[in-house]
């Protein structure tokens, strides 16, 4: 389990959207200006799954202290093989590529405790968990089982109308109601859970008394229009975040920053003008220079089945 001592933005799903992935950047100041800590699923589903994915592990490289990347369910060959990650792969470069990226996954933490009271992971808790300790056991790198405390920690979801355990819907793993989450906070002198894993109207939702919270941060997912809001001239959109920082109480230690409204037909003219591209000069000194958006080849020579650039 990640130990995080300082404070962070904390980011929910990202799913590939690698353009909104850049406006929370460009907003909260890129690394490492600031610190992140992201709560698992970067991967399916959307159209830029490998720009989003080596972007988030090129700044874990360069900034280890500033970047905290967690694992999510769909960091694992057996889903990401079906909803996109695969195939796009295989499509822009080859299998070998997406067996890399599958040991990599395998080896990411699947939790993290920001200043010792705000315990964060992908899914949720489990019925086997009891203690932090417990996950500080878990090997690594594995594989997800299809049940137990791994696989609960990335897959469980919170269940407002529910008293203890029960299955999931989702045909593995369980939820869980608020009585549980009371429960654990106590034993384990938690203040608050933060988890990703579930699409949110507004981008983040509490539950158990505002001391569980979950963070979504790919807004428009899957057709649904979340985390935005529409005018009669335009559509626009904008990202919830979380910034954790430590206080005397839960609404100072939880803060909110809402992402101010940038128009979509923006994305394309702010990815290609405002993306900062770094490149070590000195592994040593950790010396580096910032390269020239403008000279950045955008496509990287990538083509289609087809034959064209992407």
């Amino acid at each position: 389990m990640s130990e995080i001592f300082i404070g962070a933005l904390g980011l929910g799903d990202i799913h590939g959207q690698y353009q909104d992935l850049l406006r929370v950047f460009e907003y909260g100041q890129y690394p490492p200006a600031s610190n992140y800590l992201f709560l698992g699923d970067y991967v399916d589903r959307g159209k830029h799954s490998l720009e989003t994915i080596c972007l988030l592990l090129a700044y874990k490289i360069r900034y280890p202290d500033k970047i905290f990347l967690l694992r999510g369910n769909h960091e694992d060959a057996k889903i990401n093989r079906i909803y996109g990650f695969y195939d796009e792969c295989k499509r822009r470069f080859n299998v070998r590529l997406w067996r890399v990226f599958t040991d990599c996954f395998n080896a990411l933490p699947v939790a993290a405790l920001i200043d010792e009271k705000i315990l964060c992971m992908h899914g949720g808790l489990s019925p086997e968990l009891k203690s932090l300790d417990q996950i500080n056991q878990i090997q690594r790198p594995t594989e997800i089982p299809d049940s137990g405390l791994l696989c609960d920690l990335l897959w469980s979801d919170p269940d407002p109308k529910l008293k203890g355990w029960a299955d999931s819907d989702r045909g593995i793993s369980c939820t869980f109601g608020p009585d549980v989450v009371t429960e654990f906070l106590q034993k384990n002198d938690i203040d608050l859970i933060c988890r990703g894993h579930q699409v949110v109207e507004d981008g983040y939702e509490f539950f158990a008394k505002r001391r569980f919270v979950t963070i979504f941060s790919a807004p428009n997912y899957g057709g649904v229009q979340q985390c935005g809001c529409f005018s009669k001239r335009r559509r626009r959109s904008y990202l919830l975040v979380r910034d954790f920082e430590t206080g005397s109480s839960l609404t100072e230690q939880f803060k909110q920053v809402a992402i101010e409204e940038v128009s979509t037909e923006a994305w394309e003219d702010l990815m290609c003008r405002r993306r900062r591209v770094f490149e070590d000069a000195n592994a040593e000194t950790g010396e580096y220079h910032e390269l020239d958006p403008k000279k950045i080849p955008i496509n990287c020579k990538q083509m289609d089945l087809q034959g064209n650039l992407l």
